[in-house]
C-alpha cells in the first residue's frame, strides 16, 4: 500500500481518469470544430431567441444569449449545463467512494489499520478528489484552447481559465458534500443518491429564478448562483462568488470529518 491515502486514491482511479479524459475532449473538441458552420448561420440565433425562456435558462443559461459569438456559444453550450452535469458525474462519484466505497468494499479496515486519523483519511480523500478534478479541468481547458486556437476563435485565454477553474469550484463543493455524506452514513448509494437530489435541486433553483420569483429568496443558497451567474467565461470570476464556494467547500469537509470521527465504521 502506498504510504499516503491520497496517492493510493490517485493510483486507484488512474484508468478512469484517462476515460474521462478522453470523453472530455472529445466532447470539446466536437464543440469546437462545429462552431464555424454555426456562426456564419443567423437563423441559429433566432432559433434560440424563439424558445421559451423556461427552456433557455435551464439549458443556455440565464438571460440573453448571443449565440452566435465565441463567448455565447461556449458559455451556453458548455459551461452552462454539459460541463458542469459531467463534472459532477465524476466529482460525486468520487466523493461518495472516498470512505463509504472504501467500508462497503471492507477495504476501510486495512486502511485505518495503518497508524493513519480517522480525520487524515477523510481529508487526503478529498485531497484526491480536489486533484482529480483539477486533472480532468486542466484537460478541459487546454482541449479548448487548442481546438480554439486551430478554429481562430476568439476567446480570452484568461477568461477561460477563469470559467474552468469556475467550473473546478463548483464540482469540488459537491464532491466534498458526497464525501460528507458518506462519512457520516458508511452508504455510497445513499451518498449518491442525497448529493445528486441536492444538485439538481439547486441548478433548478438557480436556473428558475428569473422567472419565479418565490425562489429568488432560495436562490443564494444554490451553490450554482455563484458558479456562472457573473460569466465567467466573458467577465471573469467574481472574488465574492470564489470565496463564498470555497467558505461552503470547507464547511463541508469539516462536516465530513467530524462525521467519520463520530460514527461507529462498518469494518
Amino acid at each position: 500500500m502506498l504510504r499516503s491515502v491520497m496517492l493510493k486514491s490517485l493510483r486507484d482511479q488512474c484508468r478512469s481518469l484517462l476515460w474521462w479524459s478522453a470523453g472530455i475532449l472529445a466532447m470539446v473538441l466536437l464543440l469546437v470544430l462545429i462552431y464555424p458552420s454555426v456562426r456564419d448561420v443567423p437563423e441559429y440565433q433566432d432559433l434560440v431567441d424563439s424558445l421559451p425562456e423556461a427552456m433557455r435558462n435551464l439549458f443556455m443559461g440565464a438571460g440573453a444569449v448571443d449565440f452566435l459569438s465565441p463567448t455565447g456559444y461556449l458559455n451556453s453550450r458548455l459551461f452552462a449545463f454539459l460541463a458542469p452535469a459531467l463534472f459532477l458525474v465524476y466529482a460525486i462519484g468520487q466523493g461518495a467512494g472516498g470512505v463509504a466505497g472504501e467500508e462497503e468494499r471492507g477495504t476501510l479496515e486495512l486502511l485505518l489499520s495503518s497508524p493513519i486519523a480517522r480525520w487524515r483519511v477523510a481529508l487526503e480523500k478529498f485531497g484526491a478528489l480536489v486533484l482529480g478534478t483539477l486533472m480532468l479541468t486542466m484537460v478541459m481547458f487546454a482541449g479548448l484552447w487548442v481546438s480554439a486556437t486551430a478554429i481562430d476563435m476568439d476567446i480570452a485565454l484568461d477568461k477561460l481559465a477563469q470559467a474552468s477553474a469556475s467550473l473546478a469550484l463548483l464540482s469540488v463543493v459537491f464532491g466534498a458534500m458526497a464525501l460528507a455524506v458518506g462519512a457520516a452514513t458508511g452508504k455510497r448509494g445513499v451518498a449518491i443518491g442525497a448529493t445528486t437530489g441536492v444538485a439538481v435541486a439547486a441548478y433548478l433553483i438557480d436556473a428558475l429564478a428569473p422567472l419565479a420569483g418565490f425562489l429568488d429568496a432560495l436562490r443564494p443558497l444554490s451553490p450554482f448562483k455563484y458558479y456562472n451567474s457573473a460569466v465567467p467565461l466573458q467577465n471573469g470570476l467574481d472574488p465574492l462568488h470564489v470565496c463564498v464556494l470555497l467558505v461552503i467547500t470547507v464547511a463541508i469537509v469539516v462536516v465530513a470529518i467530524v462525521g467519520i470521527e463520530r460514527r461507529d465504521l462498518q469494518v
